[in-house]
C-alpha cells in the first residue's frame, strides 16, 4: 500500500532541491508514496525584482551553507553552482500548478530548481520562467494567461492555511498520511526507514 505525502517546498529553498532529491531516490528504491508537492512561498517579502543574497543573509553563513549543500548534493546527483540572488518565487510557484495540471509537474520543477542553484537565474522573472517552461513543452501563452488571471493564487493561498493547521513555518516539510511530519531535508535512510515503519502499520 501506498503511502500519502503531502510536501511543503518552494524553488528558492536549496533543501527543498534536497527533497526532490531524495523523492526521486525513494521511488527509484521502489518505496511506493503518493507525493503532492504544495507551493509554499517562502521569502513573500522578497520585491518582485529580487535581492541581492548576502543583503538578507552574512555572506560567511550563505558559504558555509553552500558549501554543505554542494557535498550534500552528490548523493543524489544534484549540483549546486554560485549563487548571489533570492528571487521572488511567487510566479514561479503559479507556474509550477500549471505544469502540475498538465502532468509535467516533475519535469518544471527539476529545470527550476537547477536554473536557479546551477545556474544563478533570477527564477522570479517572466522571460526566464517562460524559457523554462517552454523547453518542457509547456503552451506560455496559456500558462500566463491561467497565471495573470490569478487561477492559481487559491492553491497558494490553500497552501498558507495547511500550513498553520500543521505549524510550518519552513521547507522542506513532509506531512504523512496527515498525521506524521518530518521538518527539513533529514538523512536519506532516516526518511526512507520512516516511511517503511509507517507502511507496516497500514
Amino acid at each position: 500500500m501506498s503511502v500519502k505525502m503531502q510536501i511543503f517546498s518552494d524553488y528558492v529553498c536549496p533543501f527543498c532541491y534536497i527533497g526532490s532529491g531524495i523523492i526521486r531516490q525513494l521511488k527509484e528504491d521502489g518505496i511506493e508514496i503518493e507525493i503532492e508537492w504544495l507551493p509554499f512561498e517562502l521569502h513573500p517579502e522578497t520585491p518582485l525584482s529580487g535581492a541581492e543574497l548576502n543583503s538578507r543573509f552574512p555572506q560567511t553563513q550563505i558559504d558555509m551553507m553552500f558549501k554543505m549543500l554542494k557535498e550534500r548534493g552528490k548523493e543524489f546527483n544534484i549540483r549546486f553552482g554560485e549563487v548571489d540572488i533570492l528571487p521572488n518565487s511567487y510566479r514561479a510557484l503559479e507556474g509550477g500548478q500549471y505544469a502540475k495540471l498538465k502532468g509535467k509537474y516533475d519535469e518544471y520543477s527539476k529545470a527550476m530548481f537547477k536554473a536557479y542553484f546551477q545556474n544563478n537565474e533570477n527564477i522570479g522573472k517572466k522571460e526566464i520562467i517562460n524559457e523554462i517552461a517552454s523547453n518542457i513543452g509547456l503552451n506560455i501563452n496559456e500558462m500566463n494567461k491561467e497565471i495573470d488571471s490569478g487561477k492559481f493564487k487559491d492553491a497558494i493561498d490553500k497552501t498558507k492555511s495547511l500550513a498553520n493547521k500543521y505549524a510550518i513555518n519552513s521547507v522542506p516539510t513532509f506531512i504523512i498520511n496527515d498525521t506524521y511530519k518530518i521538518v527539513g531535508a533529514r538523512d536519506y535512510e532516516y526518511i526512507k526507514e520512516f516511511l517503511l515503519n509507517i507502511k507496516k502499520e497500514v
